[in-house]
């Protein structure tokens, strides 16, 4: 009889060890130990790449230009003002949207936690 017992309540310890375990897992960690995984997007990097090749491609070629120098440097500060302008605004609509951004990020953590707290009890 004790023994049954034990194995019972061992049996039963290690069931519930196990839903536990299981509990906690999300589809990540399933796909990983299939030798699955979800691939990350590059999409944003490759087109900062791209940009800045085709940044370093004209400023080659301005330099490279038949023309004189101060006819080419009057063009390098055109250009580089034009980019200026382009980072200003980038960062000024950058600016613009953090708030935004932040309370989303804010809201998202918030229903994690809860969501968290709510599946763990």
């Amino acid at each position: 009889m004790n023994t049954k017992f034990l194995v019972s309540l061992g049996s039963t310890l290690a069931a519930s060890r196990l839903a536990q375990s299981i509990s906690h897992m999300e589809a990540d960690d399933v796909l990983r130990v299939v030798g699955l995984a979800r691939r990350r997007n590059y999409f944003l990097e490759n087109v900062a790449l791209v940009g800045a090749g085709a940044l370093a491609g004209a400023a080659v070629a301005l330099l490279l230009a038949p023309a004189s120098g101060t006819e080419t440097r009057e063009r390098m500060a055109l250009e580089l003002g034009k980019v200026k302008d382009a980072t200003v605004d980038a960062l000024r609509d950058a600016k613009r949207q953090a708030p935004g951004l932040l309370q989303q990020l804010k809201d998202s953590t918030k229903n994690e936690i809860s969501s968290t707290t709510h599946y763990n009890t």
